[in-house]
Formats: structure tokens, C-alpha cells, sequence
């Protein structure tokens, strides 16, 4: 018979281990949201000059309608997305970089800061923080291409009916 020996990992290094993990996989998913951002905003924007270049052509009065009905959600979906990408800062906030910004020139209070007793959950709340506006960020990404969808729609009615 083999005997498996065990080695207990401290709680305090255990719930560090399980923080960094889920700290790198929320990372992971903000990347991924302002990198999907960043492609569809050219995408929009590709489909707003459409828009503008058809509205160029000075089609009929129902098509230009159309053409400009067309344009409020697609304009509307690139707001959302230059909001997906614009940085959210805060420096009251009591976690996270913002509240580390303000002991520029005080490394060691900086250095007690971060490895204080509550640090651990201080870092739970920065993650928690993270988590947020990943999830808004991806709402939002969502709503823009429900937006580009209506206007694409409008866009192709505009074009049937030039």
C-alpha cells in the first residue's frame, strides 16, 4: 500500500493563491473587452462614414430618413464603446492603484501599506472593483452592437428604398 503524505497549505498563502488566480483572470477579461472594443469602434465607425457618404449622394426624401434614423444608433453604439475604453479613476478610492497613487515619495508607507494584517482584503475588494467594470464594460459592448444591429437594419432599409 502507498502512503500519501499531505502537506497543508496555510490559509493566509491558500486564500493569496486563490486571489492571484482570480486577480489574473479578471485581468485577462478586461483585456479582452477593451481589445473587442478597440476593433469594433472601427468597425462602427466604418458604418457611420457609410452612412454619411450615402447621405452624400442626396438620395430621396424617404431614404434620407432613413439614412439619418440610421445614424442615431450607430452614433449612439460608438459612444458606448469610447466609454467601454475610457479609464474610470477615482484617487478617494480606498483600494486599489488610485489609493497607492497617493504615497508617491513614501515608498515604505507604501511597502506597510501593502503588507498590513487587511491587505488581503483590500485586495479582495480591488478584484471585487475589477469584476464591476469588466461586467459593465461587456454590458456595454453588448448594448453597442444592438445598436449597430438597428442601425444596419435602417441602413438597409434606406439602401431598398433609394
Amino acid at each position: 500500500m502507498v502512503r500519501a503524505e499531505f502537506t497543508a497549505i496555510p490559509t493566509d498563502q491558500h486564500h493569496q493563491e486563490a486571489l492571484k488566480a482570480a486577480d489574473s483572470e479578471v485581468r485577462d477579461e478586461l483585456r479582452r473587452a477593451d481589445t473587442k472594443a478597440i476593433g469594433l469602434l472601427g468597425l462602427f465607425g466604418a458604418a457611420l462614414a457609410g452612412v454619411v457618404a450615402l447621405l452624400g449622394t442626396h438620395p430621396g426624401s424617404a431614404a434620407t430618413v432613413l439614412l439619418h434614423l440610421a445614424a442615431l444608433p450607430i452614433a449612439a453604439a460608438i459612444v458606448l464603446l469610447l466609454a467601454v475604453l475610457r479609464p474610470t479613476l477615482d484617487y478617494r478610492c480606498p483600494y486599489g492603484f488610485p489609493r497607492w497613487a497617493r504615497f508617491r515619495g513614501l515608498p515604505t508607507d507604501l511597502l506597510a501599506d501593502l503588507i498590513e494584517p487587511g491587505a488581503l482584503i483590500v485586495r479582495t475588494e480591488v478584484l471585487a472593483a475589477m469584476s464591476a467594470a469588466v461586467v459593465a464594460k461587456y454590458w456595454r459592448i453588448r448594448t453597442a452592437v444592438h445598436l449597430l444591429l438597428t442601425g444596419l437594419a435602417l441602413l438597409a432599409l434606406a439602401v431598398l428604398t433609394a
